[in-house]
């Protein structure tokens, strides 16, 4: 989450969290200066490295945030931000943070609607009635909430773009529509629990987080499955640890 949904959060939330915790000033405003700028580790992706990605990847996702914000994780929520901020503070922290990532608006209605970072809320659900997304090798698909198939293609990496931070894969299929292009962040199910993706069939756009068809959407996954409730554990705590404590995971 560091990279994508969290540093965006980290920016745009500095103020009020050094309200809570003046601690994290330092790692606050590095997280800014690296959405700002990118890093070169993360500049210099080979060809190789960005086909790697999306094999690490494999595995059935739901929307993450459907997930971890069930009432049965409301006191690990909860447990985890007094940790960082401490009693007083924690509450309404984990308001903040769940307020910013359930946003209802994308594209052009919330480019109009927010004014910025400040004032924006993310969605962070799968569009096009997507309710499962499937990664398997170069082959990614999507079904719907009944379970039936609505794509599935082939995927090639075809660049890194430093200033989104998204791994970029496209399919040759000519019929592929909003699903042409799949963006993917850094995250992988081992390491941070979740990933974080965008598709749609304008790569401009899709590398834009406030401007066009796709503008402030950033869809989050978690496995399917038997490792899921793990998962959700998991992805809380550094969600909440890396936006208020500023900790690098």
């Amino acid at each position: 989450m560091k990279k994508n949904i969290v540093r965006i959060l980290m920016a745009a939330a500095s103020a009020a969290m050094l309200a809570c915790a003046p601690v994290c000033a330092e790692a606050l405003e590095a997280e800014t200066e690296a959405l700002e700028a990118g890093t070169e580790a993360e500049a210099a992706v080979t060809q190789e490295e960005g086909e790697q990605h999306l094999q690490h990847l494999a595995g059935i996702y739901a929307p993450l945030f459907d997930v971890i914000l069930q009432d049965e994780y409301s006191d690990l929520w909860l447990d985890t931000a007094i940790d960082c901020v401490g009693e007083d503070s924690a509450a309404e922290m984990v308001d903040y943070l769940q307020n910013y990532i359930t946003g209802e608006l994308v594209g052009e209605e919330a480019a109009e609607t927010y004014t910025g970072f400040d004032d924006a809320r993310f969605y962070c659900g799968f569009l096009q009635d997507v309710a499962t997304l499937t990664v398997d090798g170069n082959v990614i698909s999507g079904s719907n909430a009944d379970g039936e198939e609505l794509f599935s293609y082939e995927y090639s990496y075809i660049g890194y773009d430093e200033n989104s931070g998204f791994y970029e894969y496209q399919t040759d299929a000519e019929d592929a529509g909003e699903f042409t292009y799949f963006l993917f962040g850094f995250d992988e199910p081992e390491t941070t629990y979740h990933i974080e993706f965008r598709y749609g069939s304008d790569l401009e756009a899709l590398n834009n987080w406030t401007e066009g068809a796709y503008a402030y959407w950033m869809a989050s996954g978690i496995l399917t499955g038997d490792e899921q409730e793990q998962m959700a554990h998991d992805s809380i705590v550094l969600f909440v640890e890396e936006n208020l404590s500023g900790e690098e995971e």
